[in-house]
């Protein structure tokens, strides 16, 4: 299993008012991939925070992990939405 994943970094100097503190694509958006033999593929639509990865890859390693641990994506590939 491959996770992938960054910092979304500075934005070249083209917002430096702001940093990285700013609601534009730049600030938001990290890229984030998972490949392996359990993930099918695709994309979700849904926001994603890091509290989403420990129970992805656990799920996709067959490991059980608690439901406390749960963040908003796993719950939607349980329900089968992602």
């Amino acid at each position: 299993m491959i996770l992938f994943t960054s910092d979304h970094a500075c934005h070249f100097r083209t917002r430096n008012a702001e940093y990285k503190r700013s609601c534009h694509d730049a600030s938001i958006r990290v890229p984030t991939a998972f490949c392996g033999l359990n993930f099918e593929g695709g994309q979700a639509r849904e926001m994603v925070s890091l509290v989403d990865l420990s129970p992805c890859l656990l799920g996709g390693a067959s490991i059980c992990h608690p439901k406390s641990n749960d963040g908003p994506l796993a719950l939607l590939m349980e329900a089968g939405s992602v």
